[in-house]
């Protein structure tokens, strides 16, 4: 699989010319391009909306480590008498930018959303 975005793409989306990015950058590039084709059940196409996505994607694992797909973003929650508890393993987190992305062109209305 290729990833959605280059290093170029994920610049000039973040409006950087010169930044200092991990060196295992093109793994999350990846990373990002696999995770869209799951919470798009494999519909994204590559395009400006797959690249806009992946960057947005790894904009937010940047800024608040990948390992929110790892875990999770939601340990448990409660709401009244009603709880529930992942464990360990978490919901993986869709970035809200990527998440506006998909869902303006349609990719997220199909079937069982993900968080």
């Amino acid at each position: 699989m290729n990833s959605y975005a280059t290093l170029e793409d994920l610049k000039e989306y973040l409006e950087l010319t010169d930044a200092d990015f991990p060196s295992d950058i093109n793994r999350l590039l990846l990373r990002a391009s696999e995770f869209l084709d799951y919470a798009t059940k494999n519909r994204l196409r590559e395009g400006e909306v797959a690249r806009q996505a992946a960057c947005a994607q790894v904009e937010f694992w940047l800024t608040l480590d990948e390992s929110t797909d790892i875990l999770g973003n939601i340990k448990s929650f409660n709401i009244s008498k009603f709880s529930l508890d992942y464990g360990s393993n978490g919901l993986p987190t869709l970035a809200p930018r990527a998440r506006r992305i998909l869902a303006r062109v349609g990719l997220l209305y199909r079937g069982v959303g993900i968080r």
